[in-house]
C-alpha cells in the first residue's frame, strides 16, 4: 500500500517534458533568443559552423542526413 502511494505521488510531481521545434537555421530566431537558447551569440555560432563544417559533414547515402548546423545546435 505504501509503495502505491509513493508511485502515485511521484507521478503527480513529474513535470511535463517540453520539446522545442528543431531549427534548420538561425534566421528563425532573434539575437537574444539565439543567445538564451544556445549561450553563444549568432555571429560566433556562424563562425563555429564555418570552421568545423567540413569535419562534421555527413558522408552517407541516406536521403536526409542531419544538417551540420543542427549538429552544432
Amino acid at each position: 500500500m505504501a509503495v502505491a502511494l509513493v508511485v502515485l505521488k511521484n507521478e503527480r510531481n513529474r513535470h511535463q517534458r517540453v520539446f522545442r521545434p528543431r531549427l534548420e537555421n538561425l534566421d528563425d530566431l532573434r539575437d537574444f533568443e539565439v543567445k538564451n537558447r544556445y549561450r553563444l551569440p549568432r555571429n560566433l555560432m556562424e563562425e563555429l559552423h564555418n570552421l568545423i563544417e567540413d569535419e562534421i559533414t555527413a558522408e552517407t547515402d541516406r536521403s536526409n542526413p542531419v544538417p551540420t548546423m543542427t549538429k552544432i545546435f
